[in-house]
C-alpha cells in the first residue's frame, strides 16, 4: 500500500506518514503541488527532497499551472522537481498536448482514471506501443479547481508517436525505471479523491473506469480516506468511493482489492492504525483476508489456529470452509434472532457428515435448529463479507481493543 504527503499536513501527520512508508516495501508517495489552501510550497519541497535523500522515497505530484505560478517557475524548469524526488507527474487541467510531452521528457505521466475515456486513452495507446517509447497523457487531478476535465478541456490528449523513454528494467507498478533517479515511461491510471461528501464516485464507476486501463494492461491506483488523521481544509476525509467515507481503512482496502484485484491501493492521508496495517500486509503479501471475531464460543476456538480456504461453490446463503467438518459441536447454543448476516455458524450432529461445518453467513437467513452460532465477524468489520471470494484464504483473529476500539480523529480547529 502506499501513503500521501501535502504541504497543509500537520507535522505530526507528516512524520507518521514519513515512517510509515519509509518502512514499508514500496516507496512511491503520492503529493499534490497545487492545493488552493497551501503555501510554502518550496520549503514543502525541500522536505521532499529531504526523504528523497534519507530514506529513498519518490513522489508522484499532482501538478497544474497553478503549481508552476505558485514556484515562479516557467515550464522547462519543471525538471528541477526530480530533485525533490518527483519521478511520476499527474497532470492536471490547463497543459496543451505540447506541454505535456515536454513535461513526459522527465517524468512518467498518470492519467486520471476517474474522469478519462476511451478516446482520450486510445489517443495514447500508439505513445504507449510505440518502440523505445513509452505513451504519456494527463486529466484533471484530484485538487483541480475546476473539479475534473481533461488536461487541454477537450477530453483527449493526441500528441505524436515518439515521445522518449530511456530504457530499463520494468517495476511491479508499472512505472519504468531509467537509472538513477530518471523514472521515466509507462501510462498508468490514477483515480481521484474527493474532498467534499457526496461527490465520491460508486463501485460500479470505478470498476468501469477501471476495466478501460486494465484493458490496455495499464496500471490502476485508487484512493481510500485515512483514519487518524484528515487532511484540511474540510477534514472530513479523502475517499475515492463515497461510500468508504468514514469507515476504517481496512475494509475499505479490502472492498478495493474486491472489486480491482490489480489496483494499488494508496492511503490519501494520514498514517493507519498497527493491527489494520499487519491485516492489509497479509492480504497484499499473502492474499489472506483477515476476518476479526467476538462472541466466540470455545468449540470454534480452533479457526485461529491457521488460515482456511473456502470452498469454490458460490451459494447465496453463506461461504462454506474446507476442512472443518468435525466431531465438533457447542458447548452451549446461543443463537441471535436470526442467523445474521457476518454471524460464523456451525452444523450440529443433526446435520450427520456435515457436523462440525463452518459457514461464513452472507445474507441474513431465518434460525435453524441444525445449526449454531459460534462467533460473529465484529461489526466495524461486517462488510468484509462482501470481499470473501471462492477459493480464497481466510484468518481470523480476535477483534480486540487494539483492532476495534475508536479512531484517534484530528479534528478541525473550532
Amino acid at each position: 500500500m502506499l501513503y500521501s504527503l501535502y504541504p497543509t499536513d500537520a507535522p505530526a501527520t507528516r512524520a507518521a506518514v514519513a515512517q510509515a512508508a519509509a518502512g514499508g516495501p514500496e516507496k512511491l508517495v503520492f503529493t499534490s503541488l497545487h492545493i488552493p489552501e497551501s503555501s510554502g510550497l518550496r520549503e514543502f519541497g525541500d522536505y521532499l527532497a529531504s526523504l528523497h535523500r534519507q530514506h529513498g522515497l519518490v513522489f508522484c505530484a499532482d501538478i497544474s499551472p497553478h503549481t508552476l505560478e505558485a514556484l515562479g517557475i516557467g515550464l522547462d524548469d519543471l525538471a528541477s522537481l526530480k530533485d525533490w524526488g518527483v519521478v511520476v507527474a499527474r497532470i492536471d487541467f490547463g497543459f496543451e498536448p505540447a506541454a505535456i510531452r515536454r513535461i513526459a521528457e522527465h517524468f512518467a505521466i498518470a492519467v486520471n482514471a476517474s474522469t478519462a475515456d476511451a478516446a482520450l486513452l486510445d489517443a495514447l495507446e500508439p505513445l504507449s506501443r510505440a518502440a523505445g517509447a513509452a505513451g504519456r497523457g494527463g486529466a484533471a487531478g484530484p485538487d483541480s479547481a475546476s473539479g475534473g476535465g481533461s488536461v487541454t478541456g477537450r477530453g483527449s490528449v493526441t500528441g505524436p508517436d515518439g515521445i522518449g523513454r530511456a530504457g530499463g528494467g520494468g517495476r511491479p507498478d508499472g512505472i519504468g525505471r531509467a537509472g538513477g533517479d530518471g523514472w521515466t515511461g509507462g501510462v498508468v491510471g490514477w483515480h481521484n479523491y474527493y474532498p467534499r461528501p457526496e461527490t465520491g464516485i460508486t463501485a460500479e464507476f470505478f470498476q468501469a473506469q477501471s476495466r478501460l486501463f486494465e484493458e490496455r494492461g495499464w496500471p490502476v491506483y485508487a484512493f481510500i480516506p485515512g483514519e487518524t488523521t484528515f487532511r484540511a481544509p474540510l477534514h472530513l476525509g479523502l475517499p475515492m468511493l463515497e461510500s468508504q467515507r468514514h469507515r476504517n481503512s481496512y475494509v475499505n482496502h479490502a472492498e478495493i482489492k474486491a472489486l480491482s484485484p490489480a489496483a494499488k491501493v494508496v492511503c490519501a492521508e494520514g498514517a493507519l492504525l498497527p493491527q489494520h496495517l499487519d491485516w492489509i500486509a497479509a492480504l497484499e503479501r499473502d492474499g489472506i483476508l483477515t476476518l476479526p471475531l467476538t462472541c466466540l464460543d470455545a468449540s470454534a476456538e480452533f479457526l485461529f489456529e491457521h488460515p482456511w480456504r473456502v470452498r469454490g461453490e458460490v451459494a447465496a446463503a453463506s461461504w462454506r470452509l474446507e476442512g472443518t467438518r468435525s466431531g465438533r459441536q457447542p458447548r452451549q447454543v446461543v443463537n441471535a434472532d436470526a442467523r445474521w448476516k457476518g454471524s460464523i455458524q456451525m452444523d450440529l450432529p443433526s446435520w450427520g457428515r456435515y457436523q462440525g461445518e463452518i459457514h461464513i453467513m452472507r445474507q441474513d437467513r431465518p434460525l435453524d435448529p441444525r445449526q449454531a452460532r459460534v462467533a460473529e465477524i465484529a461489526r466495524p468489520y461486517e462488510a468484509l463479507v462482501g470481499c470473501v471470494r471462492p477459493h480464497m484464504m481466510v484468518a481470523f483473529a480476535p477483534a480486540g481493543v487494539d483492532a476495534a476500539a475508536g479512531q484517534a480523529v484530528e479534528l478541525p480547529e473550532s
